[in-house]
């Protein structure tokens, strides 16, 4: 008999938790990672080096939000994944490009959204990150296109409302991809292998239980 067909929890709050716990993983917690960190390797799939030539022509900053909706499970065209076959360059921060649920935000994001924030009239300060609880914002390519090694990622920014917009230091959210909009997408069971949540949480999402793994640092 074939096995039913994966439904997700229809719970948007509880993948909120588990959004959060995996970006705060990837991000090293309060220590960040530096570019050639197993995690933050994994997360951008290695495009970021391992030269110092190939850092400084690569923005890692969408890998973030990629990397969290492959591992809740996400499958989709459209995601930007070279471990799904869907990778395309030129993708991870121009307009979501070709992601049909990203949209201009109508109501202040939530934990697990992913947000692409500019101010500059050509874009050329364009950013994407993940808001955190307590509007944390979580950031990969923390240094920007950069050679250095330092600099991968980290947690660090507020989502903020002001003048009837929201923003991220001096740049406005112009896109979001809401997590209550991904949910009803996700088609496998989470990994979440590395996130620190509660057994009760990954009972409900029917996930694996995450590698023994404490803090980075700790």
């Amino acid at each position: 008999m074939p096995l039913a067909p994966y439904k997700p929890n229809p719970d948007v709050e509880v993948w909120r938790l588990a959004a959060n716990a995996l970006c705060e993983y990837a991000c090293g917690y309060a220590e960040g990672r530096s570019k050639i960190d197993p995690v933050y390797r994994e997360v951008t799939e290695n495009r970021d080096g391992p030269s110092a030539e190939a850092r400084a022509k690569y923005s890692s900053c969408a890998d973030l939000g990629w990397w969290m909706l492959d591992r809740i499970g996400l499958r989709r065209p459209w995601t930007n994944r070279a471990s799904r076959g869907t990778f395309q360059w030129g993708r991870n921060v121009s307009d979501f490009t070709g992601c049909p649920i990203a949209h201009a935000p109508k109501v202040m994001p939530e934990a697990g959204d992913i947000l692409e924030i500019w101010s500059a009239a050509d874009t050329h300060d364009a950013h994407v990150c993940v808001v955190l609880d307590g509007n944390r914002i979580a950031n990969y390519g923390a240094a920007g296109m950069s050679a250095k090694v330092e600099g991968g990622a980290k947690i660090g920014g507020t989502l903020v409302a002001r003048d009837g917009a929201w923003f991220v230091g001096s740049r406005r959210v112009q896109r979001v991809i809401r997590l209550a909009d991904v949910v009803p997408l996700l088609s496998e069971p989470p990994d979440l292998s590395g996130a620190q949540l509660s057994g009760e949480v990954l009972d409900s999402l029917a996930a694996k239980w995450p590698d023994a793994e404490e803090k980075p640092n700790a």
